[in-house]
């Protein structure tokens, strides 16, 4: 039950998402020229996060207690949240690829006010919390270790072309603000 807990928060993630870019009329999901890919290996990461519970060496090693598994649906249900908040807060900037328009402004309300990137934030609580809701360690490892390689990239490529586009508005607003986790980082 707690797995199908963790799916269901999950794919909810991913079906309220569209429910959000339809409503404010956001771009669609074609490819920026500052991706770099990024985008290809986000959607990677997540059906790697879905099917990794299936495959037969995944459940092999240490399991992680009950107790931990609920704690990892509520960690996965905050990333939901807040997941949710940051593109509400995008408005018609969220796209699903890495693009600016010409009109658009760099966005500080809502969790911008703190982090760069809360979307990013709330699909690292979403994606390790479903982890854990799974109960092998196996597992948590390998999406923590994703994620930190695939969504540094992408941070790492977002930034970049924000400052290419935005300049010394954008290298301000890096100074005023932590990339990921308030406060620290």
């Amino acid at each position: 039950m707690i797995v199908f807990t963790a799916y269901i928060i999950f794919i909810s993630d991913n079906i309220l998402r569209e429910v959000i870019r339809y409503k404010n009329k956001a771009a669609v999901f074609n490819k920026g020229s500052h991706d770099r890919y990024s985008s290809y290996l986000t959607a990677l990461f997540i059906y790697i996060v879905v099917f990794l519970p299936f495959l037969p060496f995944s459940k092999e090693g240490q399991v992680i207690y009950t107790y931990l598994r609920i704690f990892g649906l509520l960690i996965s249900f905050a990333g939901l949240l807040i997941h949710l908040h940051s593109l509400k807060s995008l408005g018609k900037y969220y796209t699903g690829m890495l693009k600016v328009s010409t009109e658009q402004n760099i966005v500080k309300k809502g969790l911008y006010k703190w982090i760069r990137h809360p979307g990013y934030l709330g699909m690292m609580l979403l994606s390790i919390g479903f982890s854990i809701a799974t109960g092998y360690v196996f597992i948590v490892l390998v999406t923590s270790s994703l994620y930190i390689l695939i969504y540094g990239y992408r941070m790492y490529v977002e930034e970049k072309m924000l400052t290419d586009h935005f300049g010394v508005e954008y290298i301000k607003y890096m100074r005023q603000t932590k990339r990921l986790i308030p406060f620290l980082f």
